[in-house]
């Protein structure tokens, strides 16, 4: 989000998140300009009120569960593994667990 003035602010999403799934959520994806009224509190507010906004669509979407289905053989392949086959961790020091943000 880009705020003018002395102090502007750009903030980027992580590299790992697709675009796509923010454009399907409606979260911004370009930096948001304001250029603000007669008050500071009048960019304050607004910046407060777009950021909120972007923070209930996350939560919405983080609070959704969704059952990861899988077959015989694929719980079969995920007990036997001893690296995680993403980030190449070793399981032993870590949670074994479907998918994880180490």
């Amino acid at each position: 989000m880009i705020i003018s003035g002395e102090n502007s602010n750009r903030t980027r999403t992580s590299e790992d998140v697709p675009t796509e799934l923010l454009r399907k959520f409606n979260i911004p994806t370009k930096p948001v300009v304001y250029r603000g009224g007669e008050s500071r509190q009048d960019v304050a507010k607004h910046f407060i009120e777009n950021i909120s906004d972007v923070a209930e669509k996350i939560k919405k979407q983080l609070e959704k569960n969704i059952i990861l289905n899988m077959r015989d053989e694929d719980n079969a392949d995920h007990n036997s593994c001893f690296k995680c086959n993403l980030c190449k961790c070793d399981i032993i020091t870590h949670s074994r667990v479907r998918d994880h943000d180490q």
